[in-house]
C-alpha cells in the first residue's frame, strides 16, 4: 500500500481531502525524516474531513468522558474504512470537460501482477494487491432460483461458531407426595441440541468466514415475493485472482470468542495463529485453509504472515503464485 500510495502522489488527482493523497505525502516525509517526529496534520485534515467518519464514529472525542469507546472495534472498522476509501481512490476519474479543452477519459490502470488472469479487467491498483474477488450467490427460498453477482472483499471479517451445547442425559428428580410417596420424573437441565460441535481451529474459522453464508429477507425478481434470501460467496476457480495480500479483521467481541485464540487449547504447544497457510478453492466454490505439507496443489496459494495485532496481514509466501 506505501508504493501504490507514494505514485499516487505523481498522478494528477482531482479529488480534494484524498486520503490516498495525503498517506502518499505522509510515508515520503516519514522515509525522508529518517526516525524523527513526524506531524500528520494534513492527513488528519482530509481523514476529519469525510463525511463518513462521523457516521461510524472513527473519532474519539476524548472530552466525551461518558462515552465507552470500544478501541479494538474502532481499530478494525478505521482499517476496513481506510482500505476501501483508498482502493477507490486508487482509479483516478475521468477529467471532466472545459470551454477549452474537451473531456478526457481516464487512463487504464496499469497491471502490478506478473501472474494476472488473462481476459480479465485489470482492477483500481490498490485493489489488485487486496481485494479478493468473489461471487454472491442468492438462492429464494419460495421459488429456489439463484441469482449471482460480482462482488470483493478487502478486509475479511473473522466470523466465529457460536457456541453449541451437547445434549445432556435424562436426570432423575425426585419431588415428595404427602408423607410417605415420592414421585419420579426425568428432567433435562439445559437446553437440549443434537448439533455437531464446529470445528474451531484458525483454518475452519477463516474458511467459514470467507464463504460467509447469511439470510435475508429480501424481494425475489423471479417470484415477486419478499421471502427469505440464502446468500452466499464463493471464490473464483482461477488462484490467479487470489490478491497477493490478504487482510483479516479478528473480530473479537466476548470472552468465548477471545478464548479460541489461546495457544495451546487444542493441545500443549499449539498455536491458534498460522504463521503459514495454503489457501485453495474446494468444490462448488468454498474455501480450503490447510497447513502448509509438501508441494502445493493446482490452484492452492500460500500466504505468510506479518502482522498480528487486532488485524492480521498476510502475503504471499515464497511458493505462492504471484
Amino acid at each position: 500500500m506505501r508504493i501504490v500510495a507514494k505514485s499516487h502522489t505523481f498522478e494528477a488527482c482531482p479529488k480534494e481531502n484524498c486520503l490516498l493523497c495525503e498517506a502518499g505525502f505522509l510515508f515520503r516525509m516519514l522515509e525522508d525524516a529518517r526516525g524523527m517526529n513526524c506531524q500528520a496534520s494534513n492527513f488528519s485534515r482530509a481523514f476529519g474531513a469525510n463525511p463518513q467518519i462521523a457516521a461510524l464514529g472513527l473519532i474519539d472525542h476524548e472530552n466525551d468522558a461518558a462515552k465507552s469507546v470500544a478501541y479494538a472495534t474502532l481499530i478494525q472498522t478505521f482499517n476496513r474504512f481506510l482500505l476501501e476509501c483508498m482502493t477507490s481512490e486508487s482509479t483516478l476519474p475521468a477529467i471532466p470537460a472545459t470551454s477549452s479543452s474537451p473531456r478526457i477519459p481516464p487512463s487504464p490502470p496499469p497491471s502490478l501482477l506478473k501472474n494476472a488472469p488473462a481476459g480479465v479487467p485489470v482492477k483500481a491498483p490498490l485493489a489488485q494487491v487486496v481485494k479478493v474477488d468473489a461471487q454472491s450467490l442468492s438462492t429464494c427460498q419460495n421459488c429456489s432460483v439463484t441469482s449471482e453477482r460480482e462482488t470483493g472483499l478487502n478486509v475479511i471479517d473473522l466470523q466465529y461458531p457460536r457456541r453449541v451445547r451437547p445434549c445432556p442425559s435424562l436426570e432423575p428428580s425426585f419431588q415428595v407426595v404427602g408423607a410417605r410417596s415420592l414421585t419420579l420424573s426425568l428432567s433435562r437441565p439445559q437446553a437440549m441440541s443434537n448439533e455437531p460441535q464446529p470445528a474451531t481451529s484458525f483454518s475452519a474459522i477463516l474458511s467459514s468466514s470467507i464463504v460467509r453464508e447469511t439470510m435475508a429477507r429480501l424481494p425475489c425478481s423471479s417470484c415477486r415475493q419478499n421471502t427469505h434470501v440464502r446468500i452466499r460467496r464463493t471464490l473464483p476457480s482461477d488462484a490467479a485472482r487470489l490478491p497477493p495480500v490478504l487482510t483479516l479483521n479478528a473480530g473479537v467481541r466476548t470472552a468465548e470468542e477471545l478464548e479460541l485464540w489461546r495457544d495451546g487449547r487444542e493441545k500443549d504447544g499449539s498455536r491458534f495463529v498460522l504463521s503459514r497457510f495454503r489457501l485453495g478453492r474446494a468444490k462448488g466454490g468454498g474455501a480450503v485453509v490447510k497447513v502448509p505439507e509438501g508441494e502445493a496443489a493446482e490452484g492452492e496459494v500460500e500466504y505468510e504472515l506479518r502482522v498480528r495485532p487486532h488485524s492480521l496481514s498476510y502475503v504471499l509466501g515464497s511458493s505462492g503464485a504471484g
